[in-house]
């Protein structure tokens, strides 16, 4: 099956260990497609995913009080699909590690820009989900879709797959 024929199955696969360690990874995988490795959902954020045209869009987000560990003030999402050659666009060396949320002191938004920030938790803005898909799906059509496309939600003649998922906190 091709990445432009699978339907993205959910695959919560719980913690794995890194290098055989007694700590546990930093994130949980979501979702796989065949192409694709399944993102790391980072911890004390979440994650943010739709399809459109054969590819998948992911956005991560960090919880109040926490940050991202690079810069991504010019980097709305993260995509795989056949023009990245199936890869994940990060600034991480291979894989699938989209960002990694660390504690913050500051008040303000320093890495990311104020949309890449949930207000308070993941958790807690779980009932905001298809707000946050909605504004994902406004995001990628403006950055790539050809054709203007008049629809402001994520509906399913464009935009497919929606999942919001959160990582865990510590």
């Amino acid at each position: 099956m091709k990445f432009s024929q699978c339907l993205c199955a959910l695959l919560v696969m719980g913690m794995m260990n890194v290098g055989g360690g007694e700590e546990a990874n930093k994130s949980t995988y979501v979702w796989q497609c065949e192409n694709c490795t399944a993102p790391l959902i980072p911890h004390n954020g979440g994650i943010i995913c739709i399809t459109v045209n054969k590819t998948r869009y992911c956005k991560p987000m960090c919880n109040k009080h926490y940050d991202f560990a690079f810069l991504r003030r010019s980097r709305p999402f993260e995509k795989c699909g056949p023009a990245n050659d199936y890869e994940w666009t990060t600034q991480y060396i291979g894989g699938n590690r989209l960002a990694e949320c660390i504690e913050s002191h500051h008040t303000s938004f320093i890495s990311g820009l104020k949309v890449d920030y949930f207000r308070d938790t993941c958790e807690k803005e779980r009932h905001k989900s298809e707000m946050h898909i909605n504004k994902l799906w406004r995001t990628v059509k403006k950055a790539v879709m050809k054709t203007p496309i008049e629809d402001e939600n994520c509906v399913k003649n464009h935009c497919f797959n929606p999942y919001y998922h959160c990582g865990k906190e510590f």
